[in-house]
């Protein structure tokens, strides 16, 4: 009986020895496969690769860091890497190899125009459907959202590729190359990280909360908006966004016919078939395109990634970008990773290739969340004050990865270069500078007043002083003063400015100055941005009348995208050039008058509907509008002249839009109109701008074939269209002018002048008409561009003769890349 007992209890064991070397060689030949691939040249990782076990279909891609992760691989299977544009590579798994590191090397590809055959290119039927499905995969289209990103952004150099793991090579170097290449492997040269939230309620009801920012070297929060304006948020808007450039989206509705799309793979993902689609504009569409490889998904036929740059290259820069999705909840497919690369082209260290490298991280995201407009706002972009003060701890929620020893040493460096050379300060300085002032101390310097030009005054020198927030925040005082050497007059004011409440930029003000206006000007919103050339406009005015007056006045910005101003006056009008005021206190006495005791309310009023905004810390900032920019002024006033008081109501307004198309180019207009009740002076009449001259420059919101001063109305009403085809009509990849055609009307009536001798005779009351084109863009030097237009005046006051309704003129402008 026992040796049966024992027999029994020998075979137990038995069996369980063998299920054990059984269950432990099924785990030795089923490993967990995972690791990077890497450009074999350059060693940056790759996103998307197509990862298969040799003869499966299924597979899987590395992720935007060119991580991968296969499960169950069988010790001696054979894993393919391939990509478009690089030789395929196979790996053996060995016994316990777990982590991977492959590199692709580029293989050289002909891009030849793909032959037509019968029937539809399978790529451009798949294209269909995506298209067809891009507002149901859009979350922008499709429902609100929740989510929070992580953002950080380097700039570093890379060494060339022959100095990569070459030893030898590096020996070669001399001291100071050495040096450089030791730098730069244990730091970079910029390190910037930012925590925001997005809270996505529909289109235009949008806001971004900045919650942490860090910059190597710098307490500036406002960094934190450069990482999230460097690419669109998803490849389905239908202008895509790089840096300030705008592509046609190869999901736009036209796409089928302006680019070349073909099917380079075909894997299964679970229960889904991924298409590897490269894309690419056809040969002889002029259009700004983005080159790439596209990762279509058969649920929804959506985008499940995205590697594209531009097609043509740009001169200064070179941008790649790089876009991972993800089916989130089983309802939406969602960016959840974005990659940008910047290359410099004008910018070299020696034997080093300068860049820069974007990353954001989506995460907690949010799916039709419970969110009121309350939650959302009208600021596009909020930094919260404690955004530069967050702990480690903060930041660690959110980060994808720690820091690794090159970037904790990046700001470590940059912050005692900081210490030592006051950084902060001198960003302050430039931040400052780049608004139109130079901080000396406790006071800020207006460089606007320092020197300006027009035909009245001539050269005009001088300057303005203002305290800044060093003296006392919030409460400033400030002064200027100016010389013309044409009409040899001396102006000047001062001013104190209470600022009341920052986030709102309200604020109230007192002033009193002496000062030359323009005899009938406008001010249109738009009119004082330094980088518009209908800022060329003040260059031609040559008439002026000045005013000695007090004033008092509040700015705030409203709900509901409004921003207002009022102000009040008191002083004399003083009328130059012999435009002087006339009283008849009888039928047989007139008297003239050169001065004239003036009273004045001003309101004015901005309207931006879903403008884009940003607030910072300090101050709000607009970015961008899609609608209708629309402004208006009213001014109620009296003046006197002799023993007759006059008054008059002057009102007037403005819309400025641009309708911006991929396919087509920019379509701006500018419509504009006034009228004055009572009888106002010269001061405030609308003076029809125009700029002909004998040597001019082309100026929009302006009339081209008018001469300046020589038409004023009580009552007028005008238009400008502009057409600029931007480089889609040229596209040579060094010289692409843009062609822009121009068409401005008006109509007016002059109304009764008695009280005023003698003015300008202009008449537009039959209707006013030119048309011209320009040539921008011909020459380009840096970031400015030179170009040539010429104009026609036709209509009821064309004068007969060709050559007496043309003029040509110089265009000068500016280009971002």
């Amino acid at each position: 009986m026992l040796d049966q007992i024992q027999l029994a209890f020998m075979m137990l064991c038995r069996r369980t020895v063998l299920l054990v070397v059984f269950l432990l060689s099924i785990m030795g030949l089923q490993a967990q496969v995972s690791g990077r691939v890497i450009d074999a040249q350059t060693k940056v990782p790759m996103a998307f690769v197509t990862v298969v076990v040799e003869g499966q279909q299924a597979g899987s891609y590395t992720d935007i860091d060119g991580k991968f992760d296969i499960p169950q691989v069988a010790q001696g299977a054979t894993l393919v890497f391939s990509f478009v544009g690089y030789k395929s590579t196979r790996v053996e798994v060995k016994s316990m190899q777990s982590q991977l590191l492959v590199e692709l090397r580029p293989e050289r590809v002909e891009l030849a125009e793909a032959v037509v055959l019968p029937g539809e290119n399978p790529a451009e039927a798949l294209m269909r459907k995506a298209i067809k499905n891009k507002k149901v995969n859009n979350p922008e289209e499709s429902r609100s959202f929740v989510y929070d990103a992580y953002n950080k952004l380097v700039f570093t150099a890379l060494p060339d590729s022959v100095y990569i793991d070459n030893p030898q090579k590096v020996a070669e170097l001399d001291t100071s190359d050495q040096e450089a290449l030791k730098f730069f492997d244990e730091q970079h040269l910029f390190l910037m990280e930012s925590i925001s939230e997005r809270r996505f309620l529909s289109k235009g009801k949008d806001t971004e909360i900045v919650k942490a920012s860090k910059v190597s070297g710098l307490q500036a929060p406002d960094f934190a908006l450069l990482s999230t304006q460097l690419q669109s948020f998803s490849i389905y808007r239908d202008e895509f966004s790089l840096m300030d450039l705008r592509y046609l989206s190869p999901f736009h509705s036209s796409a089928i016919s302006k680019y070349l799309f073909i099917i380079e793979d075909t894997t299964y993902q679970d229960q889904d078939t991924v298409f590897v689609l490269s894309f690419r504009p056809r040969t002889g569409k002029k259009i700004n395109g983005l080159k790439g490889v596209l990762h279509l998904n058969s649920n929804g036929y959506a985008a499940q990634s995205v590697i594209a740059e531009p097609a043509t290259a740009t001169e200064t820069f070179g941008i790649r970008i790089r876009q991972r999705y993800e089916f989130i909840d089983g309802q939406q497919w969602f960016p959840v990773q974005l990659n940008t690369d910047l290359t410099f082209n004008n910018i070299e260290v020696d034997f080093m290739e300068v860049v820069g490298i974007g990353r954001s991280y989506h995460s907690n995201i949010q799916l039709d969340p419970e969110l009121k407009r309350r939650d959302v706002g009208e600021i596009a972009y909020r930094m919260e004050a404690a955004t530069v003060r967050q702990p480690e701890e903060f930041w660690n929620q959110y980060r994808n990865d720690s820091l690794d020893s090159r970037e904790l040493q990046t700001y470590e460096w940059m912050d005692s270069l900081s210490n030592e050379f006051k950084f902060d300060q001198k960003y302050r300085w430039f931040q400052a500078f780049m608004s139109g002032k130079l901080k000396m101390g406790k006071v800020d310097f207006d460089l606007s007043r320092l020197m300006r030009f027009n035909d009245y005054e001539g050269f005009r020198l001088g300057g303005g002083l203002a305290t800044n927030d060093d003296f006392i925040r919030n409460l400033y005082f400030g002064g200027f003063v100016g010389y013309g050497f044409k009409d040899r007059e001396l102006k000047g004011g001062g001013d104190i400015t209470w600022k009341i409440r920052r986030m709102s930029n309200t604020s109230l003000s007192v002033a009193y100055y002496s000062e030359v206006f323009e005899r009938g000007g406008s001010q249109f919103p738009g009119d004082n941005s330094w980088l518009s050339d209908a800022g060329y406009y003040q260059l031609f005015i040559n008439q002026m009348d000045r005013l000695e007056v007090a004033e008092a006045g509040i700015t705030s910005n409203l709900p509901g995208y409004l921003k207002v101003t009022a102000k009040v006056r008191t002083g004399t009008l003083i009328n130059n050039l012999n435009q002087q005021l006339i009283s008849t206190p009888n039928d047989e006495v007139t008297l003239f008058h050169d001065r004239a005791p003036i009273n004045e309310a001003e309101l004015n009023v901005r309207w931006s509907f879903r403008e884009k905004q940003i607030q910072t810390v300090n101050r709000r900032v607009s970015l961008a509008r899609k609608w209708p920019l629309v402004g208006a002024q009213l001014i109620a006033g009296e003046y006197e002249a002799g023993d007759e008081t006059n008054e008059y109501l002057r009102l007037q307004v403005s819309l400025d839009h641009t309708f911006r198309m991929p396919i087509l180019g920019d379509l701006s207009f500018f419509a504009h109109a006034g009228r004055i009740y009572g009888d106002a002076p010269a001061l405030r009449q609308f003076s029809i701008r125009g700029t002909q001259n004998d040597f001019s420059v082309a100026t929009p919101r302006a009339f081209e074939t008018i001469a300046p001063g020589s038409v004023f109305t009580d009552e007028y009403a005008a238009l400008h269209i502009r057409h600029s085809f931007r480089d889609l009509l040229f596209s040579r990849p060094k010289w692409k002018p843009h062609v822009v055609l121009v068409h401005s009307m008006a109509i007016g009536n002059r109304g009764d002048r008695d009280h005023l001798t003698p003015l300008a005779a202009g008449d537009i009351s039959q209707g006013y008409f030119e048309s011209g084109i320009e040539l921008k863009h011909l020459v380009v030097s840096g970031f400015s561009s030179f170009g040539i237009g010429a104009f026609y005046r036709h209509g009821s006051y064309n004068e007969g003769e060709f050559v007496d309704n043309v003029t040509f003129k110089l265009s000068i402008g500016f280009v971002s890349s």
